[in-house]
């Protein structure tokens, strides 16, 4: 099976100096799920997408540096070709920042947030409305986690959902934290990738830029609360594969 990376983030080297950047954690998760998954790459800050959405099995649209609602021009070509994944039903999963754009592709609203900048481990919840259980029947297994925790590093929000979008995930902080729409989209506003060992070098590395109060207790998260990864691997695994 062949997934499309859609990377917003820079290009090249990782913003904390570290060998892998975000293309290669979300491989790495993906990895751990199927060895014989591979991957094409498309740099979206640079203008690169796919010219057909046929290219790709499905695709993953990464977190990013960026807001949604800013104004750079890769970010409007982005939009229309999610839509287009959208229209062919093709499989599409968003993380972070692809949580966020997916949701302002498919009319959805994104704003900033007013609870700081939330990084670190913290809990969230899957709960599948009994309406929206047969859109889910084909990945999602009888025993997945309930409750769960995650690595979380955003400061912005989904605030209205696309119309036909079904909530799947919330957290304390973060009413909209997940949702599916039919049976190919499905975006997370947490980072399944992250590792602690990786959050603990975002600390080191910006660490001086945070409000104290961010930084103490993110540390203390990644202390006390472990994410579930495992858990994880197999929503998105399923859902890419199934």
């Amino acid at each position: 099976m062949k997934i499309g990376i859609i990377h917003t983030y820079l290009p090249g080297q990782d913003a904390c100096g570290i060998t892998q950047n975000h293309t290669d954690r979300i491989k790495d998760f993906l990895l751990e799920y199927r060895s014989d998954f591979t991957f094409e790459v498309y740099e979206a800050t640079l203008g690169q997408l796919p010219k057909s959405v046929s290219e790709c099995d499905a695709y993953v649209v990464s977190g990013s540096k960026f807001g949604v609602y800013e104004e750079h021009a890769w970010i409007p070509a982005l939009i229309t070709f999610l839509r287009s994944v959208n229209e062919a039903k093709h499989k599409l999963a968003g993380i972070c920042f692809g949580h966020q754009i997916i949701a302002k592709a498919m009319g959805g609203s994104v704003s900033y947030g007013n609870t700081g900048y939330m990084l670190g481990i913290y809990e969230a919840y899957l709960h599948i409305p009994e309406y929206a259980e047969r859109l889910t029947k084909n990945w999602l297994s009888p025993n997945t986690l309930e409750h769960f925790y995650i690595h979380y590093a955003h400061q912005d929000y989904v605030t209205d959902l696309p119309h036909g979008a079904v909530n799947i995930i919330t957290s304390p902080h973060c009413k909209n934290a997940g949702f599916i729409i039919g049976e190919h989209i499905l975006t997370i506003q947490g980072h399944p990738e992250y590792t602690n060992e990786y959050v603990e070098k975002v600390f080191e590395v910006f660490g001086d830029r945070l409000p104290e109060e961010t930084l103490s207790n993110g540390q203390k998260t990644l202390s006390e609360k472990a994410a579930n990864r495992d858990a994880l691997k197999n929503i998105f695994g399923n859902f890419l594969y199934r």
